[in-house]
């Protein structure tokens, strides 16, 4: 019997995986400015590897280097939100299309399994944890789908509309977890259409259900100032 050493990773790559996290569940919110003196103090991390870990996350495209040292996380807007689903709308059914027709039976039963997961997340109590627990699995089936595509260029792709994507969510959902079921049942459905072509099909409505719901939310969102949508907990602040 083995056991496994625990993975050695490096402290750029522990300060990246860090802020990214605190970034998509929007823990940092949207807009908000950032020093590499600020984080070094709030996260124990030197500045070297934050400037490295910073260095990765603008290329990502969540935050964007200012004048003076200082850093913004990448605002969201109304405009974007609607901007990123005219993306996803195209990307999300051939991902889903073409990672059905390739996958192995072992990505199929990795997918259901993360279907399973995200039925169970939305089925459990409504809660900003579990909401953003649904966005892990969620996200988690779509890179299996892709990688189940073959395509290096998709993945790519897919890594900075899930970032996005994932923030939206944890926006979304922190206010009204229960949104979740959106997409819990319908991920799960997709797995059993015998045609690929039928899945991306579904996937099409299903994206252009979701957006709806989600522009809705966000034109009524209490806390859109300048035209940014910015999560509820600093708008009970001000």
């Amino acid at each position: 019997m083995t056991i496994e050493e625990p993975e050695r990773i490096s402290l750029g790559e522990s300060a990246y995986r860090l802020l990214r996290a605190d970034i998509i569940s929007c823990r940092i919110a949207p807009g908000e400015r950032l020093t590499e003196k600020g984080l070094s103090a709030e996260t124990g991390f030197g500045v070297s590897p934050l400037r490295d870990a910073l260095s990765r996350l603008e290329h990502d495209g969540l935050v964007t280097t200012l004048p003076r040292k200082y850093y913004q996380v990448t605002p969201i807007s109304p405009k974007s939100i609607s901007d990123l689903f005219d993306v996803w709308a195209l990307l999300g059914p051939d991902i889903i299309r073409r990672g059905l027709q390739n996958a192995s039976d072992e990505q199929r039963a990795r997918l259901k399994a993360g279907a399973a997961a995200m039925h169970e997340f939305a089925e459990d109590e409504h809660t900003t944890e579990t909401a953003l627990r649904f966005i892990e699995a969620a996200d988690k089936n779509f890179f299996l789908l892709a990688e189940a595509t073959g395509s290096v260029y998709l993945q790519s792709f897919l890594q900075r509309v899930v970032n996005d994507l994932g923030r939206v969510w944890a926006l979304i959902l922190t206010a009204n977890p229960g949104a979740a079921d959106v997409s819990a049942f319908w991920m799960h459905d997709t797995l059993n259409y015998e045609s690929a072509d039928d899945a991306a099909k579904a996937a099409k409505k299903h994206i252009a259900r979701v957006r709806r719901i989600v522009m809705r939310i966000v034109q009524n969102w209490p806390s859109v100032v300048d035209s940014e949508v910015v999560p509820m907990r600093l708008v009970a602040r001000s």
